[in-house]
């Protein structure tokens, strides 16, 4: 006895239909233990006899709204599955199939036993062809019905019912022909086409980006795309790889269609690599021999990375250079290169990029200008040293370091008996004239010597002004305070007052004659000039005589008379560091002597070519006018010049 009087058997039998296994214990009925039976039924697009046909083909809801893209039953049915346990008498029922969205049915069973599943309702044209099943038993397929033997308990049995069409398939489409992926020269679109396909009245293509699953379609969401012609464009990524099929559809052809797909090919369409050298620099774009510019260049690059930049030089039309520091390969950015000057002119720098395919190349350059260093000359004068005489006289007929002036010869260039010369007898002058030798420098006719030689009766005017206006001692210069010789020379002095120099602005002394004494160093800002033939002046510094660089130019003498110092005689420069600035020339018609350093410090850049940086002219009508009181008995006076 069960529970509640009902009368049941622990064997697996049945009495006066009783549960089959109920909990014989005391007390209320218990629950008995259950199987589930689940399953689809599938719908045989392909018409082969074997389902292989994908969730897209299983039979949906016909009565519910849109669940998926799943398999709808035409005319619409109203699918159910009847079930009876041939083993229990009374124990059958009907599972309605379309009982929510999903293509699919289940239901759970108390009673073991054989069971027979028939799947009711299925529309005229359909019929049953195959059973799929997990019954251990076995299930056997009769019409619509599956008896499936001995189902127990606690155990999940899966039952799919596969149907199919019972018209004839027609003969689907076959695959097209004719393919051709053709990519757009930027590698970011893509053209795939065709040969029209008899019977075809359009075309599904498939497009899908590897590694992905899901179908490529930029208008967004599709799994395919259809297009009337035989031909397909899209944007695509490059450098991607791509795989696409395409199927033929026929006229009035539901979905899924049955023409073959093919060629399920796979395709990358690859960005072309460019690289664009955007600019080449040089820094700065004139130097000197054995000077340095540094050469820059900048490059962009397109579907690769550029792998070295290689820099070369070639004269145009006549320079040289040496290049230093080429970039490593593969070549880091920033690419550049040291230029040196080795011979004089234009030199055409080029930089070669080369990308990481090893093939695709760019060049950009740029001109570099490789100007003589400076040099110095001479007019019509007399050169005496006791050291070496050095002038980097540009290498052609056309000049010479002491050339003709209105003497009608040159002077006679002497370097000292314990120095060295780089002039030749082809390129001193025209004369050839040339000589080592020394002279007696036991004498010095320096600040002192003028000084002391100050006649007697003569009291210099002091200059109290620094820097001096211009023109100040041209302006003073009536003025009779006892400063003025026997012979009519006016005596300047000045100590520099507190600063460490005097500055001398411009002086346009014309025929006036004037002898400035300075226990200082001495800065000349400004030209002086004299009436030739007629004035005279003569500069005695204690210190150092430092020309301004702004004096210079002009193509006329920018200083006129004798420059006396004990230090040294600078000519100065503006030139910076990076030579982007150059000098104009000096000019000097006089004497320039210096118990110091005579320093030569203006450069032209390209102009050292052709153009001394420093041109020195005798003056003889100072030599005529130098003064009594300054000269000593046998005493010769020639140029000086370093």
């Amino acid at each position: 006895m069960c529970g509640d009087g009902i009368c049941c058997a622990t064997d697996g039998e049945t009495i006066d239909n009783c549960q089959v296994d109920c909990d014989t214990g005391g007390g209320g009925g218990g629950d008995p233990d259950s199987f589930t039976v689940s399953g689809f039924i599938g719908f045989d697009a392909n018409d082969d006899g074997v389902w292989n046909d994908g969730d897209a083909n299983k039979v949906e809801d016909t009565y519910q709204s849109d669940c998926g893209a799943f398999y709808n039953l035409s005319p619409a049915a109203d699918l159910r599955i009847s079930w009876i346990n041939n083993s229990v008498g009374g124990d059958l029922g009907e599972i309605n199939y379309h009982t929510d969205c999903a293509p699919s049915y289940s239901k759970t069973y108390q009673n073991d036993g054989e069971y027979d599943f028939t799947l009711n309702n299925l529309p005229a044209g359909y019929s049953v062809y195959a059973i799929d099943h997990n019954v251990a038993a076995g299930c056997t397929l009769v019409g619509n019905t599956a008896t499936c033997g001995q189902l127990s308990d606690n155990n999940a049995y899966t039952i799919n019912f596969f149907i199919k069409s019972n018209t004839p398939p027609a003969t689907p489409l076959p695959c097209p022909t004719g393919f051709n992926v053709s990519c757009a020269p930027s590698g970011n679109q893509v053209t795939i086409s065709w040969n029209n396909l008899t019977g075809a009245v359009s075309y599904f293509l498939r497009l899908n980006k590897i590694p992905y699953d899901d179908w490529y379609n930029p208008g967004g969401g599709d799994f395919a795309l259809e297009s009337v012609n035989p031909s397909q464009t899209h944007d695509i990524t490059a450098g991607s790889e791509y795989k696409y099929d395409v199927q033929g559809r026929k006229p009035g052809e539901p979905w899924p269609y049955s023409g073959a797909r093919c060629p399920y090919a796979t395709f990358t369409c690859i960005e072309p690599r460019s690289c664009n050298v955007t600019s080449v620099s040089a820094n700065p774009s004139s130097i000197a021999i054995g000077e340095q510019s540094s050469i820059g260049a900048s490059v962009t690059a397109q579907g690769g990375t550029i792998n070295s930049v290689n820099f070369t030089s070639s004269p145009n039309p006549d320079g040289s250079v040496t290049l230093s520091g080429q970039n490593p390969d593969p070549a880091p950015a920033p690419y550049g290169v040291t230029a040196t000057g080795v011979t004089a002119g234009g030199v055409t720098i080029t930089a070669t990029a080369t990308m990481d395919d090893l093939i695709t190349t760019c060049t950009g350059n740029t001109s570099l200008t490789i100007s003589r260093q400076a040099w110095w000359q001479v007019i019509d004068a007399d050169v005496s040293t006791n050291g070496s005489l050095i002038s980097l006289v540009p290498p052609s007929a056309s000049y010479y370091f002491d050339v003709l002036g209105s003497g009608g010869y040159p002077g006679i260039p002497a370097y000292g008996l314990g120095g060295s010369t780089n002039l030749t007898t082809t390129n001193v002058s025209e004369e050839g004239w040339l000589a080592q030798s020394g002279y007696n420098a036991s004498k010095r006719y320096d600040y002192n010597y003028f000084h002391s030689a100050i006649p007697s009766g003569v009291t210099p005017e002091v200059i109290g002004v620094n820097p001096m206006p211009d023109n100040y001692i041209a302006d003073n210069y009536d003025d009779d305070i006892g400063n003025i010789d026997s012979q009519g020379y006016h005596w300047y002095e000045s100590d520099g007052g507190s600063m460490d120099y005097l500055t001398i602005n411009s002086e346009s002394l014309t025929n006036k004659k004037v002898i400035l004494l300075v226990n200082n160093s001495v800065n000349l800002t400004g030209q002086i000039n004299l009436t030739r033939g007629l004035g005279f002046f003569l500069l005695a510094s204690s210190g150092n005589i430092a020309v301004d660089p702004g004096v210079g130019g002009g193509g006329t003498p920018n200083l006129e008379g004798i420059f006396v110092s004990d230090g040294e005689f600078q000519t100065g420069t503006e030139t910076d560091g990076s030579r982007n600035i150059f000098d104009s020339q000096l000019r000097v018609r006089g004497t320039v002597a210096s118990y110091g350093t005579i320093r030569l410090q203006r450069n032209l850049g390209s102009g050292n070519d052709t153009t001394p940086a420093q041109l020195f002219e005798l003056a003889p009508d100072l030599i005529l006018h130098f003064p009594n009181a300054l000269g000593t008995r046998n005493m010769n006076w020639q140029e000086v010049a370093p």
